[in-house]
């Protein structure tokens, strides 16, 4: 049986979308540090917040966990809990926002979807199913307040193979450091963005990641960063090229495929039954052709003789 072979570009689209799927499954088996834990909404959340967190949730969250209260989420695994049980509620504020932004197993992160404030939001819904839950608010003033005259800086550090990520307010003079601001890392492909981790500035506005690795690049091993501070009021983003991805060449998947590749990999019998069948049908199509210039002829011939 002859397998139909799909055109280069949808093969190269889904393997691709695989390549991306199995990156994201094994970033997605992460789970939040001890800080991440701690992390708390920098606002009250208010009946203004949860109104705004349920059509979130609904939006993007039911399809998957289901209705709060009816136990009807996706037959998946690990099981998406219903945001009513104890098994949900038990997690720590932090918790929750790091799995919405950064996703867990078959769950997707949503920091590319919906605002830092929204997912605050959406936890000020979930939480309201839960009787004994008391909100801490995140202490005012702790994380930096991002301005337009904030640079931001990525860069590799060879010897500790750290990349670096440097904030400075370039009002002032000299320029001087932002600490306290969280910055998320990302890796740009081909299709969307996958994340890496996020941190928080020091007080000389430094944020150190560890290298990814084995995420694919291209021949060389490049990869683009894309460095991103978050902020309440603003976001500051920024692209770098660093060669720290495993390098890939892109394989051309019919090639070893040596009847569907070129004409010079083809069987004889292959290109025989192929030009006997197009010889077919064109003989077929003159023959037919003939048979009605026939008829024509015949018509012609009886119209010119006289009528007794």
């Amino acid at each position: 049986m002859i397998t139909p072979i799909l055109p280069k570009p949808i093969v190269t689209f889904c393997c691709t979308l695989l390549l991306a799927a199995n990156i994201a499954v094994a970033q997605n088996s992460k789970e939040p540090s001890e800080a991440d834990k701690l992390r708390y909404a920098p606002f009250k959340f208010t009946e203004a917040s949860v109104n705004n967190g349920k059509q979130i949730y609904q939006q993007n969250c039911q399809s998957c966990h289901g209705e709060p209260g009816k136990g009807n989420h996706a037959k998946l695994d690990p099981i998406p809990y219903d945001p009513v049980s104890s098994e949900f509620q038990s997690n720590a504020d932090g918790e929750m926002f790091w799995y919405v932004s950064n996703g867990k197993g078959q769950m997707p992160n949503f920091s590319s979807v919906i605002t830092e404030t929204q997912r605050w939001e959406v936890i000020s819904y979930i939480r309201t199913f839960n009787d004994k839950y008391v909100q801490i608010v995140a202490e005012q003033g702790k994380d930096a307040v991002l301005t337009s005259s904030i640079k931001l800086e990525v860069e590799m550090n060879q010897d500790s193979s750290k990349i670096i990520v440097t904030l400075t307010d370039t009002l002032t003079s000299p320029p001087q450091p932002v600490s306290n601001a969280r910055v998320s890392l990302w890796v740009e492909r081909q299709f969307g963005k996958l994340p890496i981790a996020e941190q928080q500035t020091n007080n000389n506005g430094i944020a150190l990641f560890d290298t990814p690795t084995d995420i694919p690049g291209n021949e060389t091993g490049m990869l683009t960063l894309i460095a991103q501070a978050n902020s309440q009021n603003l976001d500051i983003v920024q692209k770098a090229q660093l060669g720290i991805g495993t390098p890939t060449s892109p394989k051309n998947l019919l090639a070893d495929r040596a009847i569907w590749a070129v004409n010079a990999k083809a069987p004889i019998w292959v290109i025989t039954l192929y030009l006997t069948g197009v010889l077919s049908v064109l003989l077929t199509i003159a023959y037919v052709m003939l048979q009605l210039k026939k008829i024509r002829d015949l018509n012609c011939s009886n119209k010119s003789k006289p009528i007794l």
